[in-house]
């Protein structure tokens, strides 16, 4: 199934200064950061480039997990 054209997908990205490329990129307008999408409900969520434009964030993220399972 296309994304293009669909109310069924949603696009999510990490910060608003990704939003405009996913838009091109899946000819969407159904793109959102993280605080747009609060509260919203779609069937289908399509997470883009989370961890590789925050790679830093991600392993402070992952570090912090690991850590609190190890407890």
């Amino acid at each position: 199934m296309l994304v293009q054209n669909s109310t069924k997908f949603a696009v999510l990205v990490m910060n608003n200064q990704d939003k405009k490329f996913a838009k091109m990129f899946f000819k969407t307008p159904l793109v959102f950061s993280i605080q747009e999408a609060k509260g919203l409900e779609y069937e289908n969520i399509i997470i883009f480039n989370f961890v590789s434009n925050s790679e830093k964030e991600f392993n402070e993220i992952t570090k912090i997990m690991k850590f609190s399972i190890m407890k």
